[in-house]
């Protein structure tokens, strides 16, 4: 019995949450942002979208605009994001 409840407390804290109790981990919510970004420019016909589409978006899915422009940011650092000059629209870079 104590090994099962072991156990189940190592998947709750896998999922980021201490016992089944507590807030998720950041990460979490940072990979929810950019979920709702890459399916817009999955979906998108051109390739591109630009960022008022995301911030609504992002918005209307309970995310802050800070969010949103971290996430931006951290993508675009990795390459996964090209953003223009004017910084107004994005696409993935593998389309």
């Amino acid at each position: 019995m104590e090994r099962a409840r072991a156990s189940g407390e190592i998947e709750d804290k896998r999922k980021g949450r201490a016992g089944g109790r507590g807030k998720p981990r950041q990460a979490d919510r940072k990979s929810r942002v950019w979920a709702v970004v890459r399916d817009l420019l999955k979906k998108a016909d051109t390739g591109s979208v630009d960022i008022d589409t995301l911030r609504t978006h992002t918005i209307a899915a309970g995310f802050k605009t800070e969010e949103l422009d971290t996430c931006l940011e951290n993508y675009s650092n990795l390459g996964a994001i090209f953003m223009n000059t004017r910084r107004d629209r994005i696409r993935l870079m593998d389309q």
